[in-house]
């Protein structure tokens, strides 16, 4: 994994890059942030970097021994400490799901537990980091470094080590020489204070629409990326995941249904519930989470000039038209609906029932002045 393989972070890769060049690496690292950030990428990349032998200045060489094996995720000086489920009742060690975890990670660095879990078909089970992976951690360090430059440690969605996380607090105090741990968590809140406080935090933002834009549009053109790209709000793995299910026309939907509930024809509300209810679970969220950006946009497009509006020529043609019934109560009150929908529906929500009564409840909004 190269730095270059991460869209923007641009700051974030100049600071790991000058901790090396000034040897001033911490022995604790925390890389957090919201979901589909990129944070395990940019440890990855990080650990990488550390390991290079070759000529390296802004990344990795990629073609040294040491930057082959760590491509591959085999480098003997690099750990990973995943969160496992149970096998027969019995915990098992992250190394166990090693070879899951080098397929499922060298295929694409962007993801989530969700993810790992659907891989390892244990989707409705729960996972945590052992105390039997977190020993076969301390086993490890207790040996010299093979052949890297430095000894690593990746642990990946540390927030679920609990309090089992105590037991690496002496590592933490006394690591070994030249060994560094890299922890990776979503949420710091679930992370013990007392490992917190012993880690230098790395805070790394959501993308921005600029630089998922330009991800997307590498292997070439997407007609609706502007779209997706509002959807995602800078998770890039939510954008992966819209790419891959297709190029849905959400505006299209949208300004359909909009038009339907402002007419509040019953056989058409029921119509659209009916269509709606045979959405992907993931393009009922993501059409709810869509209409919120376009109504920013809609709010935005009475103060800002047209080019600081993120919507295409024909969309901000037919947003100007419905802006026209739209004052600030009414976008007020219908994203509060679509909030609502997006919570129920990921709380597994009857999705025809919810569309019905969201589809009434926006009705008597559009003509609460008519």
């Amino acid at each position: 994994m190269r730095f270059s393989d991460i869209p923007g972070h641009e700051k974030i890769k100049k600071e790991l890059i000058s901790l090396v060049e000034k040897d001033r690496i911490p022995h604790t690292m925390l890389f957090t942030g919201p979901k589909g950030n990129g944070k395990l990428a940019l440890a990855l990349s990080f650990a990488s970097f550390l390991q290079c032998n070759g000529d390296k200045n802004e990344d990795k060489c990629s073609n040294c021994i040491a930057c082959k094996k760590t491509d591959k995720l085999i480098h003997p000086d690099i750990s990973f400490m995943l969160p496992t489920v149970s096998i027969d009742n019995k915990s098992m060690p992250s190394s166990a799901f090693l070879t899951h975890w080098r397929e499922f990670v060298t295929a694409n660095p962007f993801v989530d537990i969700v993810d790992w879990m659907k891989f390892i078909n244990a989707e409705n089970r729960q996972a945590n980091i052992s105390k039997v992976s977190i020993d076969e951690l301390l086993h490890t360090f207790s040996y010299e470094i093979r052949e890297g430059n430095k000894k690593i440690a990746i642990i990946w969605n540390a927030e679920l080590m609990g309090k089992e996380g105590n037991r690496i607090l002496k590592l933490i105090e006394e690591p070994p020489k030249d060994s560094i741990i890299i922890l990776i968590a979503d949420d710091t809140s679930k992370v013990l204070p007392t490992i917190l406080s012993r880690c230098q935090i790395i805070k790394t933002p959501p993308f921005s629409d600029e630089e998922l834009l330009d991800y997307a549009n590498a292997n070439g053109p997407i007609d609706n990326i502007k779209q997706i790209v509002s959807i995602a709000e800078g998770n890039i793995i939510t954008l992966n995941t819209l790419i891959r299910e297709g190029e849905k026309d959400y505006f299209s939907d949208l300004l359909n249904w909009l038009r339907i509930c402002y007419q509040g024809k019953t056989a058409e509300l029921v119509g659209f519930s009916d269509v709606f209810s045979k959405y992907s679970k993931n393009d009922q969220k993501y059409f709810f989470r869509y209409g919120l950006s376009f109504l920013e946009q809609v709010l935005k497009s009475s103060y800002l000039p047209r080019e600081e509006i993120k919507l295409l020529d024909s969309e901000y043609e037919s947003m100007l038209k419905i802006r026209k019934i739209l004052d600030e109560d009414k976008i007020s009150a219908i994203v509060e609906d679509f909030s609502t929908n997006i919570r129920y529906l990921e709380r597994n929500a009857n999705a025809k029932i919810l569309a019905l009564d969201s589809s009434l409840t926006v009705f008597k909004i559009l003509r609460s002045s008519v």
